[in-house]
Parts: structure tokens; C-alpha cells; sequence
């Protein structure tokens, strides 16, 4: 996709003052939990840019009354449904656009341009400041791929689409994760190729010391995942028996929820999300598998490239940008336990051949997976809007 100026022209106008940034995200970045985790290291990057001046971090979370009225009016007999829909309807789009006007109004400086994680809200017109977006998926990526994260009721359907379209058309600039979701604004949404820039994401935990990781002899192979079906796991455990018959002493580990009776070497820790346990299992962990049927990016790919391990994800949304095929692991079809079985087993015969993709993996991470080198390329497109 193309930018809107050179880097030169950018340098330019922040050699002269500082850019004046408001963020907008979903959660709250400067406390525990999953806002802190996906959003912390991208809003530290912000915050320390010599050229940026970050004017403010709202949270477009919904509380107090708006909240209630939101969750009330999005009501599903299902929890997890409820939960999906709450985040994802008209309604609660319109309450987090006037949340962030309000945020916007009480700062106590005037941005030059308001920079928004995600969709799910519009913080313009009614600010009147320019508005750009960073996003990791779209909704009809999301319609035709895993619906039952929209559940929206069929009339409320039109209504989306259009504040979603609305919202892309009315930002002066896109950023996208990956170049699958690039494609779905101009194919899905008539969106300009001009607007766009894909400028990848950055990893969410440190760099451990590559000469601290272990030799990783140890046929274990590592699965992460809080959505077992759509990242995959059952595919997996389908192909696992397979593994097993090629590689007697593998063990597969899960962290997160399963579904029902786990094979012969598997482990699982129930579904805690301890940090300390999952840098643990990364740190021991000789494969990383994860052959999601939908998966709007893959943070966790990030992570155990930067612990050295090599990846096998599938032929799906941005997993090919990722994982370099052959050289930092491997992609396999959708849906395809066979496929999938053969790759596993090569990757646990071989540690050699292991530690060769984890390695290239690794480089990959340190050169573009950094999230000063994602604001690197969003400052001179954000300079001119």
C-alpha cells in the first residue's frame, strides 16, 4: 500500500516541534490484565518517541450508567454470546464514540490528531480533529469468518456497516496489521490503497537474552489459546495421535480452556493465564502450534518467535505474513489434521532443523516486530494529517 509522504517529508515537520497525539484504545494500558498486556509496550513506544508529545490515553470502555443501559439492551441467553455482543452492536458504538468526545473535550491540550486502536467507536466529526485508525481485522472479515463473534441481531446489521464505513472513510489515515486486512478495506469497504498502511504490530513481552534460551532437545511441542475451536485445538488433538505414533516421547502442552478428554501426552493447565507460567512453558517448549480457523493477527506467534521457537500456523488471515514457510516454520491448510501431523512430527524429529527456524524467527522479531519500528512508520504518515 502506498504512504501519503516520504520519510523525509515527515522527519521534516517533527524536526520542527513535537506531533501532539491523543490515543484511543479499548481498555485501560496502564493496568493489569488484557489491555495492559495487548496495548502496554505500543503506548510505552508512544510515550518515549522523541517527536511525539502524547497529549493523553483514553479508555472508551463503557462505565457507569452507559455500561448498564449497554449491557442490559445487549442481552443473549448464552454468557460468552452476551459478552460478544455487548462489545459489538450500534448501540454500544455510538455510547463509546460520545465517551471518547468527552474524554477528548476534558484534555487539557488539543491534539493535532487523534490516533484510535480498532473500529469500534468513531471520535470524529463531532471533535472536529482529524482521526486516524490502527486496526488488526475488520467486521466482514469477521462475518464470514467466525460470525459468533458478532452476534448482532439481524436489524442491527445495516446499522453497523454503515457507523463502520462511516468511521474508515471519515479517518484521514488507516493502519493495518497485516496485508490480509489491508486487502479487506479496499475489497470489502472501497476504501483508497492511498489511505492505507500496513505497518505490522509489535511483540508484547521483553526480548529474552538469546543466549539465556536452552538447547530444546526435548520433543515438546506448545499450544496457546482462550478460544479452543477457532484457534485450532481441535485439529491439533485430531493430529496428535499421529505425532505420537512418529515421535513415541512427545508431549504437547495447553494453556487455556479445553473441551472435554485430552490424549495420551498432552498436558493442560486448566486455563490460567499466569505470565510467569506461559514465559516458563515458551522458555522449555521446542514448537509452537496454533492452526487457528480464525485469528485477527497472532501476538502469541510474536512471542514464541522471540523465544526462539519455530511456528506452525495455518494458511488463514495474516499467518503466512508471519510465519516465513520453511524457514521460521511452517503453514499448513485449514482444517487439516493430516497436513498438520506431518509438519509437527518433522519439526520434534529435528531439532537441529528446530532451532534453525526458531533462530530465523528470532531476526525476524528483532527487525520487524518491534514496536518502535510500527511507530517509526506511522509518524510521517500521522505528521501530515
Amino acid at each position: 500500500m502506498s504512504t501519503l509522504v516520504t520519510a523525509s517529508e515527515g522527519a521534516r515537520f517533527l524536526s520542527n516541534r513535537q506531533l501532539q497525539i491523543a490515543l484511543a484504545l479499548d481498555g485501560n494500558p496502564d493496568a493489569d490484565g488484557a489491555a495492559g498486556t495487548k496495548f502496554g509496550r505500543f503506548v510505552e513506544a508512544v510515550r518515549q518517541h522523541s517527536s511525539v508529545d502524547l497529549v493523553g490515553v483514553g479508555d472508551s470502555t463503557l462505565r457507569g450508567p452507559s455500561k448498564a443501559f449497554a449491557i442490559a439492551a445487549a442481552w443473549r441467553r448464552d454468557r460468552r454470546e452476551w459478552k460478544e455482543h455487548y462489545r459489538k452492536n450500534p448501540l454500544t458504538f455510538r455510547l463509546r464514540s460520545l465517551q471518547t468526545k468527552r474524554w477528548i473535550d476534558g484534555l487539557d491540550r488539543s491534539p493535532d490528531i487523534i490516533l484510535q486502536v480498532a473500529a469500534l467507536s468513531r471520535p470524529s466529526p463531532p471533535t472536529g480533529l482529524p482521526y486516524a485508525l490502527y486496526l488488526d481485522f475488520t467486521f466482514a472479515l469477521t462475518e464470514r469468518e467466525w460470525p459468533e463473534r458478532a452476534p448482532m441481531a439481524r436489524i442491527e446489521l445495516p446499522f453497523w456497516r454503515r457507523l463502520e464505513m462511516q468511521t474508515y472513510e471519515g479517518a484521514s489515515a488507516i493502519f493495518s496489521r497485516s496485508h490480509y486486512v489491508a486487502r479487506s478495506l479496499r475489497d470489502d469497504y472501497g476504501i483508497s490503497p492511498e489511505k492505507i498502511h500496513v505497518v505490522g504490530a509489535g511483540v508484547n513481552i521483553p526480548l529474552p537474552d538469546p543466549a539465556t534460551l536452552p538447547a530444546r532437545d526435548q520433543p515438546r511441542a506448545l499450544f496457546i489459546g482462550s478460544d479452543f475451536r477457532r484457534k485450532g485445538g481441535d485439529v491439533l488433538l485430531a493430529a496428535w495421535p499421529e505425532v505420537l505414533r512418529r515421535v513415541p516421547g512427545a508431549v504437547l502442552t495447553i494453556i487455556g480452556p479445553t473441551n472435554g478428554p485430552l490424549p495420551r501426552n498432552v498436558e493442560s493447565n486448566g486455563g490460567t493465564w499466569e505470565p510467569a507460567t506461559i514465559l516458563q512453558e515458551l522458555q522449555r517448549s521446542s514448537v509452537f502450534v496454533m492452526p487457528s480457523r480464525c485469528e485477527t493477527w497472532g501476538d502469541v506467534f510474536l512471542e514464541a518467535m522471540a523465544y526462539g521457537l519455530p511456528c506452525i500456523g495455518s494458511s488463514n488471515d495474516a499467518m503466512p505474513e508471519i510465519i516465513d514457510d520453511g524457514q521460521t516454520g511452517y503453514i499448513v491448510p485449514v482444517d487439516d489434521p493430516v497436513a498438520l501431523a506431518g509438519r509437527l512430527s518433522c519439526l520434534l524429529m529435528d531439532p537441529e532443523r528446530a532451532r534453525t527456524f526458531g533462530l530465523a524467527g528470532r531476526r525476524k522479531v528483532e527487525t520487524q516486530y518491534i514496536w518502535s519500528h510500527v511507530l517509526a512508520q506511522m509518524l510521517p504518515v500521522l505528521s501530515t494529517v
